[in-house]
């Protein structure tokens, strides 16, 4: 791997572009936007959008261009995980981590996804549980309130008895 990268996190705006040689074994993750991510000498490109990452596994010239203002991180692999295990090199900014570190990194992103996704889902039916209450209580009160003045009024005792 010969790239070099002078901070962490990339910004495209929309129609600019990147372009990685010899990237293999990386992984491109999309922090938001959404980018188009093409690898030479594959037929297959790539559409990634927020919260999405794509490991590079071949050799070739990668290209990345953005179809909105976008951001991206690139995590390099691990080449000696002993000497680099979760440290950072402090002239490129990139943080290593190895293969079984980003999987895991990956299950927690989307395990607090869930929980925040159901949270969202709970607070909105408790709402929509309260709100639906307080619809049915004006109802019951209309529907009393109607009721009470048709025997209270004397025009409607001799058709209500």
């Amino acid at each position: 791997m010969k790239f070099d990268i002078d901070q962490s996190t990339i910004q495209l705006t929309q129609g600019n572009l990147i372009s990685l040689p010899d990237a293999q074994g990386s992984t491109v993750a999309v922090l938001w936007g959404s980018v188009w991510l093409t690898q030479d000498g594959y037929q297959r490109d790539y559409e990634l959008d927020a919260g999405d990452s794509f490991t590079i596994r071949g050799d070739g010239m990668i290209v990345i261009s953005a179809f909105e203002n976008s951001a991206l991180t690139i995590l390099q692999p691990c080449e000696d995980l002993a000497e680099s295990h979760g440290k950072k090199n402090n002239k490129d900014n990139v943080l290593y981590l190895s293969s079984d570190e980003l999987e895991q990194y990956k299950r927690d992103a989307h395990e607090l996804r869930d929980i925040y996704v159901a949270s969202l889902i709970y607070s909105l039916g408790s709402t929509l549980s309260r709100g639906l209450t307080k619809l049915g209580d004006f109802a019951v009160a209309l529907w009393l309130n109607g009721t009470r003045r048709q025997w209270t009024d004397p025009r409607n005792r001799l058709y209500l008895s």
